[in-house]
């Protein structure tokens, strides 16, 4: 597996991804940093017009932008944090991130009972309905 570089300090390994540009950066002080530019969406299309569930072909087809306010509540969460607390989820968290198929990475890790009880607290948080 790659692993990719921060591109705004351009020193330590990424972690986590701009919602807006997909940028890959490693921490809050990067994340901050990147925040002072004007990054442009990395797929235009997202941001004009209604938010319509349309399956797209795309590798990121399920992406959705959290607010700071709904990622505020999942890193309060108590149960979330004592899950991603866990090596193996964080290890298992960067392995869909950075699989070429995150769907089948994704659907794979979705045999394991207690990564379930991640997901589903995860799509509590987030109030996800099935539609």
């Amino acid at each position: 597996m790659v692993r990719k570089i921060c591109e705004v300090c351009s020193t330590n390994e990424s972690n986590y991804k701009c919602p807006t540009c997909l940028l890959p950066f490693c921490s809050v002080a990067c994340s901050r940093a990147h925040k002072q530019t004007l990054c442009e969406p990395a797929h235009p299309h997202e941001n004009s017009g209604p938010k319509e569930s349309v399956v797209e072909e795309d590798e990121d087809e399920d992406r959705v932008i959290l607010s700071e306010n709904v990622l505020r509540s999942i890193g309060s969460n108590e149960d979330i944090k004592r899950l991603v607390s866990q090596k193996r989820f964080r290890d298992a968290l960067l392995r869909v991130d950075g699989a070429h198929d995150r769907r089948k990475a994704l659907e794979l890790l979705m045999t394991d009972p207690e990564f379930v009880v991640l997901a589903d607290l995860l799509l509590e948080q987030i109030n996800f309905s099935d539609p």
